[in-house]
């Protein structure tokens, strides 16, 4: 299949001139990186561990077999380790003479493109990790060679992704932007700083804001607590395309009495703020999966880290701590909704309320409460909401107002103007009427309201729809981007965005009812790009080219040609 390349770009905090240049990340990304439980221990054969693990459907949600690819969590990222320390020119960093990253051969035989292949196969994109501190390069470098040969090994051993740190002495991350804007590559990035962002300038996708992540929880309050000034409410910075970013996640990895609640509460933080969610515990550890499962396939959070309304989350209450606990973020939801995750931050028990003024909410209209953890409906509240937490624990619900308040009345209309004054008793005649005025044109016709380019269709029941992040979940647009429904919903598509949204179906589950494809696809070409990075299960009268059923009907004539297709590798897939 034809993959997105996308790399996660993370330098130290140089002046920054040139700008992203790639689309990407519309909501945001969600993966796996290696760093929090591998350190500098990464292998082949560890890293093809993850890629299985990511990739597995043994488990359920929702009465489905479903992976972490499904949900969404679509990389997998090499951290720092992979490189020959001191292996260049003068036995100083880890680039040859001519600027190429070497490559430590013991730990990735034959190098790091087999890898990447093993991991397209599987339907991941790959990510890597340059200007490595665990391995700084030092070389005095002053035509730039190692940017160059860094990128070109970018894109030449497959990689998706690549995470650029601080370390070594590579810091113009202005001329590594021009560098990959050059591929015509769409490349994320991530900038492990926050760097010189404001509202109309973001040299990068996401980017750090706290520093290195530890899993504890004050080090996790800590990193959450450093969204703050990109998340006001006036003028936030985290958005599409540049959010902010509080390390990946420690799922998994936090131990003692309170993990389980830990674990809830630290990712019920994350999504609520918008944060990229980059899973760091080992996938392959079994009874670690099994502990965190249903928190980090819960659909009902996944959907609120990945909604845009305008906003990516804001403190109401807050920010908590042991003298006063309580700490409330809310976030825009489609349809007037709003998303509430309320934390204790102390040791003990506490009752935590917010107003629903602090919430921007109408404190006289009722709203139903849907408790996310327990994907159940919780009847209603109006003016507060309340919850008694223990410590550490977070109560994560959605506000949805039972109606909405008038709209205001129209102005008063002017008084009526006064009487005019009397006239003199003998006035002057009126002067003649002005010469009648020419008829005018007649209007023109009003325009037709524009045709939808895609007709309704119904999402296939056994379809898991994915979107720009590969969430597993039928998804729809009803005049806005990136609302989800349950995998198992049946509801109607009305209208698609172009080059992003489309459906995958389990295997043994194709129907010739299947998203319909572009002309060019139809015809057998199999070099059709798709937008999204994406694998569907497309119609193709060829099945030869890939897992599609025998005698599929065209059905191609309304989708845009910008929103393309791949291909399966192989009838497998």
């Amino acid at each position: 299949m034809t993959m997105r390349v996308a790399a996660i770009l993370a330098v130290s905090m140089a002046p920054m001139a040139t700008a992203l240049d790639n689309g990407l990340a519309l909501t945001p990304p969600m993966g796996w990186r290696s760093w929090n439980c591998f350190g500098m221990d990464i292998s082949t054969e560890i890293i093809s561990t993850q890629i299985d693990a990511i990739t597995d459907r043994s488990r359920y949600v929702n009465g489905k077999k479903t992976s972490l690819l499904d949900l969404g969590y679509e990389y997998v990222g090499l951290d720092d380790g992979w490189m020959q320390c001191n292996s260049g020119p003068g036995g100083i960093g880890y680039h040859d003479a001519d600027g190429i990253p070497i490559v430590d051969t013991t730990k990735f035989p034959g190098g790091l493109a087999p890898l990447n292949s093993y991991g397209h196969g599987k339907g991941v994109k790959m990510g890597w990790y340059l200007c490595g501190c665990g391995c700084p390069d030092q070389q005095n470098d002053p035509t730039q060679k190692r940017y160059r040969g860094d990128v070109d090994s970018l894109i030449k051993w497959g990689f998706d992704a690549v995470k650029i740190d601080g370390g070594g002495n590579m810091h113009n991350d202005s001329y590594f932007v021009e560098l990959l804007n050059q591929t015509h590559h769409p490349v994320l990035q991530l900038y492990s700083f926050s760097g010189p962002i404001n509202a109309t300038t973001c040299p990068n996708n996401y980017h750090g804001v706290s520093g290195d992540i530890r899993p504890f929880w004050p080090d996790i309050a800590r990193c959450l607590h450093a969204m703050q000034e990109w998340l006001t409410w006036d003028t936030p910075l985290s958005r599409p395309g540049c959010w902010a970013f509080p390390d990946m996640l420690e799922v998994g990895n936090i131990e003692g009495p309170l993990a389980a609640t830990e674990t809830r509460s630290h990712f019920g933080a994350w999504c609520i703020t918008s944060s990229p969610l980059m899973l760091g515990f080992n996938l392959s550890n079994t009874s670690k999966m099994d502990a965190v499962w249903d928190v980090i396939s819960n659909w009902e959070a996944i959907e609120v880290n990945q909604a845009w309304e305008g906003h990516p989350g804001f403190l109401a209450v807050g920010p908590g701590n042991q003298s006063s606990p309580s700490e409330v973020w809310g976030k825009p939801m489609s349809g007037g909704r709003m998303a509430v995750l309320m934390i204790n931050q102390g040791d003990n028990p506490t009752t935590i309320t917010a107003s629903m003024e602090s919430l921007h909410l109408d404190s006289t209209v009722a709203c139903k409460v849907r408790d996310v953890w327990k994907h159940a409906d919780a009847g209603t509240a109006k003016g507060t909401i309340s919850v008694n937490l223990p410590s550490h624990d977070s109560h994560f619900v959605v506000l949805e107002p039972t109606s909405f308040p008038p709209p205001p009345p129209p102005p008063p209309s002017p008084p009526p103007s006064p009487p005019p004054s009397p006239g003199p008793p003998h006035p002057s005649p009126p002067p003649p009427p002005p010469p009648p005025s020419p008829p005018a044109p007649p209007s023109p016709p009003s325009p037709s309201p524009p045709v939808n380019p895609r007709p309704a269709w119904k999402c296939p029941p056994e379809a898991l729809a994915v979107n720009k992040s590969g969430t597993a979940s039928c998804t729809w647009v009803n005049g806005q981007r990136g609302v989800r429904i349950p995998p198992d919903a049946d509801e109607y598509c009305e209208y698609l965005s172009q080059g992003y949204f489309g459906y995958t179906f389990p295997k043994g589950k194709e129907t010739p009812e299947a998203f319909p494809c572009p002309v060019s696809a139809e015809l057998g070409s199999n070099s059709a790009t798709n937008t999204t990075g994406d694998w569907f299960c497309t119609i193709n009268k060829d099945s030869s080219k890939g897992n599609f059923p025998q005698g599929a009907v065209a059905n191609c004539s309304n989708l845009p040609a910008s929103f393309g297709y791949s291909w399966h590798a192989s009838a497998t897939d």
